[in-house]
């Protein structure tokens, strides 16, 4: 006999750590820029104009580069989730909890693109990855778990 129970904890956790592995990846390989060393450090006397001026165009610069940097990684993040979901489809049949295990991963890989795009600023870049991430996440679902007989089905 089966612990569905078991079956059901062991796909959270795949999932978990397939999203948790992917995101490290994409740090790895396209790590986020640094936070600008150029940054002024006043103690306790005031900025000169130019001091606070040189800190400022520093700090917008960095704010630029980290906010491509999120709006890059979130598409990265959507389009793996929807190649992690396509895997979770090609095993459907021959490994269950794995195949939900992977669905879960893409679940939360669209998660955590959607917010990385959000958090990009550029709001259509945001809308169109996420739309794309929704879209797959909506024909896999409905390819994975039909309604047969007014039954839930998984194929």
């Amino acid at each position: 006999m089966e612990n569905g129970g078991m079956k059901l904890f062991a796909s959270v956790v795949l999932g978990i750590v397939i999203a948790i592995f992917v995101g490290v990846g994409i740090n790895l390989f396209y790590p986020e820029p640094s936070y600008p060393t150029e940054l002024m450090t006043f103690s306790n006397s005031e900025p000169t104009d130019a001091e606070a001026e040189e800190s400022n165009l520093a700090y917008m610069e960095f704010e630029k580069e980290r906010q491509l940097h999120s709006g890059i990684v979130g598409v990265i993040s959507i389009a793996l989730a929807v190649l992690v979901m396509g895997g979770s489809m090609l095993l459907a049949k021959k490994n269950d909890v794995v195949s939900q295990g992977l669905l879960v991963g893409g679940l939360l890989l669209i998660c955590y693109g959607a917010t990385q795009a959000i958090s990009s600023g550029n709001m259509m870049t945001a809308f169109i990855s996420i739309g794309v991430g929704l879209l797959a996440l909506i024909v896999f679902i409905l390819k994975r778990f039909r309604v047969a007989n007014g039954e839930t089905v998984q194929s």
